[in-house]
């Protein structure tokens, strides 16, 4: 089926969108996932799951805090290279939270003469106390997004395995 979008955009766009998406969301799930294991010291789902779905709705730099000050929590027989690892990850989603919230939000372009895309999106800024918008223009390269996709699909990758690590000693 085709929708107007699809008239604007390639569908190769519009599949990194969604698949930066679904990873973005799914990096979100297993942070939640490893606070709620951490804060419960419980393996089992019926114990960790009420707090876990507290922590899907928190928004996520709240949830990047929470989990900054949990994972001194994580008991010594979790591998350092794990907690490392999870604090690692935290950083990343920090640096580019920007650029989450530009996917999201942001209305999409393409350039037909070089494959680059635009995100026009709207932001907020402080001006002596007040909120003001204020409309941005970002290019994307074929190469950021397929660097972004990478590297969140790392992010996922070690999250998993990280919360494993984590699940084994609890």
């Amino acid at each position: 089926m085709n929708f107007q979008v699809n008239l604007h955009l390639p569908n190769d766009l519009l599949v990194d969108i969604g698949q930066y998406l679904q990873l973005s969301v799914h990096v979100e799930l297993e942070i939640c996932q490893i606070v709620a294991i951490v804060e419960s010291r419980s393996s089992k789902i019926d114990e960790w799951g009420p707090e876990f779905l507290k922590l899907r709705k928190m928004p996520q730099n709240e949830l990047i805090k929470k989990a900054k000050n949990v994972l001194p929590n994580l008991s010594q027989e979790v591998p350092s290279g794990a907690v490392n690892y999870i604090n690692r990850c935290m950083i990343y989603i920090e640096q580019n939270a920007k650029y989450r919230h530009m996917v999201v939000h942001g209305a999409f372009s393409f350039d037909d003469t070089n494959g680059d895309c635009c995100i026009n999106y709207l932001h907020w800024r402080r001006n002596h106390g007040q909120r003001i918008a204020e409309q941005d223009t970002t290019r994307i390269t074929q190469e950021m997004r397929k660097d972004a996709l990478r590297n969140l699909e790392q992010l996922l990758g070690g999250l998993i395995w990280a919360k494993d690590k984590i699940l084994a000693e609890h």
